[in-house]
Order: C-alpha cells, then structure tokens, then sequence
C-alpha cells in the first residue's frame, strides 16, 4: 500500500517537473500555485505511506518527511533559475527512500518481537 502512494507522489512529482520543464511552472503566480498544489499532493501521499510507524517515533519521523518537502518546495518555488531541474522529483525520491528505511526497522522489530 505504502509503495502505491509513493507511485502515485512520484508520478505528480514527475508531472510537475515536466510542466515546469514545458515553461508552464515558470509562469510567476501560476508557478506557484501549480507547485504548492502539487507539494499539498505529495504531502498526502507520504502521509498515507508513512502512516503506520509506531507511535513512538511517528512525530520525529513526519518532522522529517515534512522537512524534506518543505525544503524541495522552497527551492522549487523560491529560486527561480532552479525550476527546470527535477527538484521535486528527486524530493520524492529521498522521501522513498526515508520512509522505505523505516518499514525497514519496523518490520526487523515487528520480527524480533515475534521471536520472543
């Protein structure tokens, strides 16, 4: 479930770059809009896809995903000479990546708990 979330964050992201990449997300005022609208997007999909970490480490680890998105949105939207990299698409590829490293841990947990 987790992996078809981030797909579908992965898949807006690289829609979004490819606007940008098309001059659209270059526009001044339609740029951002288009590009919070599409952070928003991807916030709900990690949201989705980080949503069953213990409740333990759950506000640590949505600090750093939001963190994460927050500073590829900034730079997406802010530094203008920037928005024709694949910022946003590299942003969702980290955040893959963070939040595949904690299904990780928890199943390694969830495992050694199940040995005892």
């Amino acid at each position: 479930m987790w992996r078809v979330a981030m797909l579908i964050a992965l898949i807006v992201a690289m829609l979004k770059d490819l606007l940008d990449f098309a001059g659209i997300g270059s526009l001044p005022a339609i740029g951002y809009i288009v590009t919070i609208c599409i952070s928003f997007v991807i916030g709900l999909m990690v949201f989705i896809a980080g949503s069953g970490n213990k409740k333990r480490n759950r506000v640590k680890s949505l600090t750093k995903k939001l963190v994460t998105l927050g500073g590829g949105t900034v730079v997406e939207s802010l530094l203008f000479g920037l928005n024709f990299l694949p910022i946003e698409t590299v942003t969702v590829i980290v955040l893959y990546r963070i939040i595949r490293k904690e299904k990780i841990a928890e199943m390694r947990l969830l495992a050694a708990e199940k040995r005892y």
